[in-house]
């Protein structure tokens, strides 16, 4: 259940959908629990207000708030 879920991966090939289900999973966690999640994207897509987004050049930030 994506309530028990603490951390975890998302992997397939190209174009397969991971960002979008991450994106949903990242609003489910956030509408079921007040959680806002942390991510690392080289794109810096749009995840909304309850994600915050690190570009990949930033990774020693984003490890600092992990």
């Amino acid at each position: 259940m994506i309530e028990d879920l603490v951390n975890g991966g998302i992997f397939g090939p190209t174009l397969c959908g991971k960002t979008t289900l991450a994106k949903k999973l990242s609003m489910h966690w956030f509408r079921a629990k007040q959680r806002r999640t942390l991510v690392l994207d080289p794109y810096l897509d749009r995840w909304g207000e309850h994600a915050t987004v690190f570009h990949t050049n930033q990774q020693v930030e984003f490890w600092s708030k992990v």
